[in-house]
C-alpha cells in the first residue's frame, strides 16, 4: 500500500475518497510511512525468535498498521462517494489488531523465558521496575 501510494499520480490522491487521508499528512508522508513500517514488520517476521524483542516489533508494527487502516476506513466512511474499498479496509483493521494480540502473546511468553533463565528471582526483578 505504501508503494503504490508513492507512485500513485497525484491527481489521483485528490479524489474524495483520500480527502480524509490528506487531513493528516500528505501522500509522499503516507506512503513513506506505509512503506517503511512495512519493511520493519517483514524484517522483524523474518528475524523473529532469533532476537528476543522480535515480538515486540512485531506487536508495535501490527498496531501502527492497524493505525492505517482504520484511518483508511474513516477516511472512506467520511468520503461522498462510497468505493469498492469499504470492502477491504475494515478487514484488515480487523486482521492486524488480531496480529497485536498474538504478538502481545508471544511477546508475554519471550519476556517470560527470559526471566525464567537469568535466574533473577520474581520479587527482584519486580523490585527494579
Amino acid at each position: 500500500w505504501g508503494l503504490v501510494c508513492l507512485y500513485l499520480p497525484p491527481q489521483q490522491w485528490d479524489q474524495p475518497a483520500y480527502e480524509g487521508l490528506s487531513r493528516f499528512a500528505g501522500q509522499n508522508a503516507w506512503g513513506i510511512f506505509a512503506a517503511g513500517l512495512g519493511c520493519c514488520r517483514m524484517t522483524a517476521l523474518f528475524i523473529n525468535g532469533a532476537m528476543r524483542r522480535t515480538p515486540h516489533v512485531r506487536a508495535l508494527g501490527a498496531f501502527l498498521t492497524a493505525f492505517i487502516w482504520l484511518q483508511m476506513s474513516f477516511a472512506l466512511m467520511t468520503s461522498p462517494t462510497l468505493t469498492i474499498s469499504m470492502a477491504i479496509y475494515p478487514l484488515l483493521f480487523i486482521a492486524d489488531i488480531y496480529n497485536v494480540y498474538r504478538s502481545s502473546q508471544d511477546a508475554a511468553k519471550s519476556d517470560q523465558r527470559a526471566k525464567a533463565t537469568s535466574g533473577v528471582p520474581d520479587h527482584a526483578a519486580s523490585a527494579q521496575y
